[in-house]
This record gives C-alpha cells, structure tokens and sequence, in this order.
C-alpha cells in the first residue's frame, strides 16, 4: 500500500471495471469510508496535508476506450490510460492529440493537474474535455 502523506490507508483498491469502481465507491459510502483517488501515483506531495484515507483508489487499470468516433475527432478513456496508448490509437485513425503533453503519464494525471491549454479542462466531473 501507499503512504498518503505520511500516512498508511487501511485499503487498497484497483478496480478494473467501471463497475468494480462504482461498487467501491457505493460500498465507501454505505459504510462512512473516506476515498482518495490515485493515478501514476507520481504527484502525491503536492497539495495540501489531508487526513488519513481508508480507501486508496488506484485508476492505473481503468485505461479502456469508452467511445471512439473518428468521423467526429471525438474520444472518450478511462483514466489510467497511458498518453503514448492513446497517442497510438488516435494515430491509426489519422488523427492526434489536440495538446502537446510530455508528462503526465497517463490521462487522469493530466487532466488532475490542470495542464491542458488555457489553464485546464472544460466540462464538469465525469464530462471533462480536452
């Protein structure tokens, strides 16, 4: 397990699924358990102090395509895709990211950290765009 800020969560989760994901989060809050969620994992001194979590959601295996228009230049992955996969898919479709991005590794982490163009990403939690 992870030490979060100095600090060891009682649980580690990494869900394969979006529904593995959505019972884990279903079940934290059932149960009155806190969730930190977590990608490459690359980034955690930053920010400020939190408490302990009880649960560590990796989304390093939810690296899937949910929807792939080509015709639209539209794309929609999970989290912990890695940027080179995505970059790959695209380039067989003929296209490519909008954005340069060197680092983070994985898609979660870039939109996270607010690295896009202009400052960050538009949309609301769960419709974010690049």
């Amino acid at each position: 397990m992870d030490l979060i800020a100095s600090m060891q969560p009682s649980k580690d989760a990494r869900p394969a699924t979006i529904a593995d994901l959505a019972q884990i989060l279903a079940d934290a809050l059932a149960s009155g358990l806190s969730v930190t969620v977590i990608g490459g994992g690359t980034h955690l001194a930053l920010g400020r102090s939190m408490r302990a979590p009880n649960i560590v959601l990796h989304t390093t295996e939810l690296r899937d395509v949910v929807e792939h228009t080509p015709a639209d230049m539209t794309i929609s992955v999970e989290a912990g895709m890695r940027i080179a996969e995505l970059r790959d898919l695209l380039a067989r479709h003929r296209s490519r990211l909008p954005i340069d991005v060197e680092t983070p590794e994985r898609v979660g982490q870039q939109l996270d950290l607010g690295l896009a163009p202009g400052g960050g990403c538009h949309g609301g939690r769960g419709g974010r765009q690049v």
